[in-house]
């Protein structure tokens, strides 16, 4: 997903995709699995350095995501009211 955006903005392609509450979506979903993990790991097994980072990557990525939408000046509030009207 993230490589299709760069690929279509990039090549200044005409897209009306809303890309960055996508990310933001993803990365906080992506947050609340590696919690998740963290929390009730797999077999019960000892929590490695990895997934503390892969948590810390996560919430840059979901930060990230949101800080393009405050750029852009949208909201999730907005891109429902969009697409509820369509």
């Amino acid at each position: 997903m993230t490589v299709g955006s760069l690929v279509a903005k990039a090549s200044d392609a005409l897209v009306d995709f809303p890309f960055n509450p996508v990310v933001t979506a993803l990365g906080a979903l992506c947050v609340l699995l590696v919690l998740y993990r963290i929390i009730d790991p797999p077999g019960g097994s000892d929590r490695e350095w990895g997934v503390f980072l892969g948590l810390i990557l996560a919430a840059l990525v979901t930060y990230g995501g949101y800080r393009a939408m405050e750029e852009e000046g949208s909201s999730f509030a907005e891109i429902g009211d969009r697409l509820s009207t369509k």
